[in-house]
């Protein structure tokens, strides 16, 4: 069967490629585009040669496509009306994302146990004030409102903010996940503080798309459906709406640690597994009452574009979503159809939309371990079914129920390590490159994973569907859950516990001399901390807050290649040097622990270390 779907894709992206590295502009790329395309409509019938100027009037357009998505903003962009710190200002505008909670300990010096909370989400911008003039904008903002202990933001809400604007923060940790540059991609360029909520007016609700408004207000009903019964079980409760929402705020800091180390963090992801199964239950129930084909096509596409649009328009999803739709359009037409094309279908959709998605980490990851599954997969179990299979000449009642057991049972087991092992081969490359982990342990995971996230995303959709009938059906399978996310918890601990299961690799830290040391000081705002590395050593002095800690000194040392710690120095008897000195213990080899004689007498934490 043709794959042109795939190739064409491939050559889109290309394009972008060679637009984002070259930087050709707007009407170059569109002069070549026009060549290209003139050239193959003269010599369209010229056998390989009209073939070969179609592919590069597809690069040029995924060129062509970049470089208008590049284009200079309007006059009344935020970029041309703020240059560099602006003093305070008021923002009018929509919010355009699902607000992120998270509880922060304070940096109070007498205690950490006081929990704050930030909301942070997009803003796109109608009006700005400053220095008294209000003018209209254009243009999006991150938003970072702090102590949110009261009232509730939502997408879609037309507010009117007043805080502090700046230029997006500039990475300073040089090994670290540049997060400037990731705003930049998503046309973000400024970042608006907001003291508290006295200093946000909200002004109207429902302003936003209305499918995604729509959306979340479905994925607020599902999180409460799956939650009965689980109130006093927030540490289940939020991985349940973590592996079918994609919803990870309230996930506990340890048990994403474990994901990650075990590489099994996609099934807190929405991908393909979810809409796989949400599109054969509503089919199987739909043909079930007798619908044809058509009519479950109907009714099956807008329930799956209405899941996508709960857990925010997540690439993967997204991809899986355009790849079903192949699909079930060819099964309602009864038309053979192709993975690979249907693959190649959605990301030229998903690239002709916003072509900065192709340097997304979720798009990347998604496709590629998609495309290496379609094909390497079913290649690897052609090569040795053989061992697996009965006589070919037995006719099916002859086959014994020993062979049978063998084909099933053991060709089963064989055909999800081959699916295992290609996953984690596809994804090695990300996962060394961005988060610097080597997680062989990840094939043995995958198996004992994915066949518990199939139960579990089956209970919780039938929960859901059961709360519409009556609530106690909602909650008899979430107790269900209860006991295979436990299960599952036990066995994510089990495998991020074997030894050398997760090994941090560096391709790119220095080589440090004999009888030298290198001493990295560590940006972290109002926190401190500091790694002193020297040949066969490495010593951590203080820790910085729990989220310096864990967003900053963890991930520096995994980035360096450094896989246990000789020694933690605590200097201060304070929240910004040792507030996160309980976390990183817990979640980072350490050897020895110094500290001054006065620290274990001032805070909690101090004690507990």
């Amino acid at each position: 069967m043709r794959r042109p779907l795939l190739g064409l894709s491939l050559c889109f992206s290309l394009g972008i490629l060679c637009e984002e590295i070259f930087q050709s502009g707007v009407w170059m790329v569109c002069l070549t585009t026009i060549l290209f395309l003139a050239g193959y409509f003269l010599l369209r019938r010229k056998g390989m040669v009209s073939v070969v100027l179609l592919y590069l009037s597809v690069v040029s357009l995924g060129a062509f496509r970049l470089a208008v998505n590049e284009l200079p903003p309007r006059q009344n962009h935020l970029l041309h009306m703020i240059h560099g710190n602006s003093p305070w200002v008021s923002c009018e505008g929509v919010i355009v994302s699902d607000p992120e909670i998270r509880v922060l300990k304070s940096n109070n010096r007498e205690s950490i146990r006081e929990l704050q909370k930030k909301t942070s989400f997009t803003l796109r911008v109608e009006t700005i004030t400053q220095f008294g003039n209000t003018l209209p904008a254009s243009g999006y903002l991150k938003v970072i409102v702090r102590n949110t202990r009261d009232g509730k933001l939502f997408y879609g809400d037309k507010v009117k903010l007043r805080g502090k604007l700046n230029p997006t923060p500039i990475q300073k940790n040089f090994y670290l996940f540049d997060y400037s540059t990731w705003l930049k991609r998503q046309g973000i360029f400024h970042v608006l503080s907001v003291e508290d909520l006295d200093n946000v007016i909200l002004c109207a609700h429902n302003k936003g798309f209305f499918l995604t408004s729509l959306g979340y207000k479905l994925r607020a009903n599902i999180n409460k459906s799956l939650r009965l019964g689980l109130e006093n079980e927030t540490e289940l409760s939020s991985v349940l709406s973590g592996m079918i929402l994609g919803y990870r705020d309230e996930i506990p800091a340890n048990i994403s640690e474990e994901f990650q180390r075990t590489g099994t963090f996609h099934i807190l992801a929405v991908s393909g597994q979810n809409l796989t199964f949400l599109a054969f239950v509503f089919i199987v129930i739909l043909r079930s009452f007798g619908l044809s084909k058509w009519r479950c096509g109907y009714v099956v596409l807008p329930v799956l574009v209405l899941y996508c649009a709960s857990v925010g328009w997540q690439p993967g999803c997204l991809r899986a979503f355009w790849m079903a739709a192949v699909v079930i359009g060819a099964w309602m037409m009864i038309r053979p159809f192709d993975l690979l094309n249907a693959l190649g279908c959605a990301a030229l959709i998903t690239l002709g939309w916003n072509p900065q998605e192709l340097f997304d980490l979720g798009f990347q990851f998604s496709f590629s371990v998609v495309l290496c599954l379609i094909i390497l997969t079913p290649w690897v179990w052609d090569k040795i079914k053989g061992f697996f299979e009965p006589d070919p000449f037995l006719i099916r009642e002859l086959i014994s129920h020993k062979d049978r057991l063998w084909k099933y049972g053991a060709g089963g087991v064989i055909q999800m390590t081959i699916s295992s092992g290609v996953a984690w081969i596809a994804s090695l490359p990300f996962t060394l490159y961005y988060f610097h982990t080597f997680a062989p342990v990840t094939v043995l995971a995958n198996m004992f994973i994915i066949p518990m996230a199939t139960i579990i995303l089956s209970l919780g959709l039938i929960s859901f569907l059961g709360s519409f009938i009556h609530p106690w059906i909602a909650l008899l399978y979430n107790n269900a859950n209860y006991l295979f996310i436990k299960i599952l918890l036990v066995g994510i601990h089990f495998f991020s516990t074997i030894p050398g299961g997760c090994i941090y690799l560096s391709f790119d830290a220095q080589k440090i001399p004999k009888n030298a040391f290198i001493l990295h000081c560590l940006e972290a705002g109002n926190s401190q901390s500091y790694i002193l590395q020297t040949e066969k050593s490495v010593y951590v002095i203080d820790t910085g807050n729990e989220n310096c800690a864990r967003f900053i000194t963890i991930p520096y040392l995994k980035a360096l290649g450094v896989n246990r710690v000789d020694g933690l120095i605590l200097s201060h008897a304070d929240a910004q040097h040792t507030g996160g000195a309980v976390y990183f213990l817990k979640n980072f080899p350490v050897d020895q622990i110094w500290t001054v004689s006065y620290t274990h007498l001032t805070l909690p934490t101090n004690r507990e270390v």
